[in-house]
């Protein structure tokens, strides 16, 4: 049990420290560094040893930026890579949306290595490790596949406005059946079906396999709504319903239940 909440510890200030850092909150990010940190980045200048250089290149970088963006973390994931009683080695992934200046969409997907030395109860990052998917993040990129993003105008709409939306910025965590943690946004996810004991969430990127049951990802996910007994549907992503089914954003049909199909009518009627 205390190795456990170790490693959410672990997890959580690996969490904090990524959305400091893509922040521009460099004071927050420095206390964790430590003075011999090993720094491998994306590109040929982003290395570095020690403290210091790491923060002069970090501050150096903040200086070049002329468009003050926003930047987004979605869909991160956690897995633990090696520890012991001190080094704890995290493996993450994630994307990075971008809202331009000018209301255009970056999104690119990184995947960073975490090293840390854990001293009593503090902990400071001995080695970052980050790389891209791709060498070059591009517009409107999405992992959507579909081949127009138009009929998905709603989804971009909502990242605009998730500041706003306060209510729907809350992650949901889901540990998935081989120790990789999640952290989804509501808007990330489409629908979830059970199978067995095995639920499989299925987002815009790849899906995400637990074991829960329906009732238990219901109970932290007010946004879905349970329409059969294998099934639950974002509210959001229902393009249409009739007689015993429903059809989501990407012509996915899903079944209704016979018994109270009145009722997710209504109610998904109320809430469009």
């Amino acid at each position: 049990m205390k190795e456990k909440q170790t490693l959410y510890e672990c997890i959580s200030i690996t969490q904090q420290f990524i959305n400091h850092y893509y922040q521009r909150h460099l004071d927050l990010c420095i206390p964790y560094i430590d003075e011999n940190i090993v720094f491998i980045g994306a590109y040929n200048f982003q290395y570095t040893y020690g403290k210091e250089d790491f923060i002069k290149t970090i501050k150096q970088r903040i200086k070049e930026e002329t468009n003050k963006v926003k930047i987004n973390i979605i869909h991160d994931q956690y897995a633990l890579i090696s520890h012991n009683a001190h080094i704890w080695s995290i493996e993450c992934c994630y994307f990075t949306h971008t809202i331009m200046p000018d209301h255009r969409y970056l999104l690119a997907k990184t995947r960073s290595t975490f090293v840390w030395k854990r001293k009593k109860e503090s902990w400071s990052l001995l080695h970052l490790h980050t790389s891209h998917a791709r060498d070059v993040p591009l517009i409107y990129d999405s992992p959507i596949k579909e081949n127009t993003l138009e009929k998905y105008s709603t989804w971009f709409d909502y990242f605009n406005n998730m500041d706003i939306l306060e209510n729907k910025n809350k992650r949901s965590v889901y540990t998935d059946v081989n120790g990789i943690i999640h952290y989804l946004l509501p808007i990330e996810i489409i629908y979830v079906q059970v199978n067995d004991k095995l639920c499989t969430i299925y987002t815009f990127d790849e899906p995400v396999i637990v074991r829960s049951s329906l009732t238990d990802i219901l109970k932290q996910s007010s946004f879905l709504t349970q329409v059969h007994k294998q099934y639950l549907v974002n509210n959001l992503y229902v393009k249409s319903i009739k007689r015993y089914q429903l059809t989501l954003v990407n012509d996915l049909i899903i079944p209704v239940s016979q018994k109270d199909y009145l009722l997710i009518k209504k109610h998904l009627e109320i809430i469009k």
